[in-house]
């Protein structure tokens, strides 16, 4: 990706991180979310993790599912990543996503969870929450296998609402930033 593309997106995208952080209350809300984790919450991720990367690499091989707007931009993969590329604003970018992730999770729960009243409709918000990430610039693939994670989440609902299906899916974003930085760090 080209710098004429690439700053003023990480631009664009620090400034939103740092919007969902703009005041006190808000930095303590995604501190409380993120002290909602607990170690059974990832072990319970893991499986489900690598089912929807399994599917994101078998979907791979149709050649249309690799398509997404990033390659338009000459990226690949999620466009909220972006900062992460870039040397000294790497380790500042991630403070700030990790930080922001939490209400960016509890936002998303609240849009595609609250309200679900059976597994029909829990499987139509999840494909709708998996498809929806392709704006942020995720492959068809990755937007359609997502779907699972959706339905993950969905059941976590089920099962203490909001909340829980919240924690499940901050534990499930911090496990994958973690994986992704400690590969940057040591690729």
């Amino acid at each position: 990706m080209s710098l004429w593309v690439a700053i003023p997106l990480t631009t664009f995208i620090t400034l939103s991180l740092a919007w969902e952080l703009r005041d006190k209350g808000r930095f303590a809300k995604s501190l409380k979310i993120i002290r909602s984790i607990r170690p059974w919450m990832v072990v319970a991720n893991i499986p489900i993790i690598a089912l929807v990367l399994g599917t994101v690499a078998l979907l791979y091989q149709i050649p249309f599912m690799q398509w997404s707007w990033m390659s338009l931009i000459g990226g690949s993969g999620n466009s909220t990543l972006v900062g992460l590329q870039y040397g000294w604003f790497a380790l500042p970018f991630a403070v700030l996503l990790v930080l922001a992730l939490p209400l960016l999770a509890e936002l998303e729960e609240q849009i595609f969870r609250e309200g679900t009243r059976n597994w029909l409709h829990g499987i139509a918000r999840s494909t709708v929450f998996g498809l929806i990430h392709i704006v942020a610039g995720v492959p068809l693939a990755a937007g359609l296998a997502l779907t699972i994670g959706g339905l993950w989440f969905t059941h976590q609902y089920f099962k203490g609402g909001v909340p829980r299906s919240t924690s499940y899916h901050i534990a499930w974003n911090l496990t994958l930033v973690s994986v992704l930085l400690v590969t940057l760090v040591f690729a």
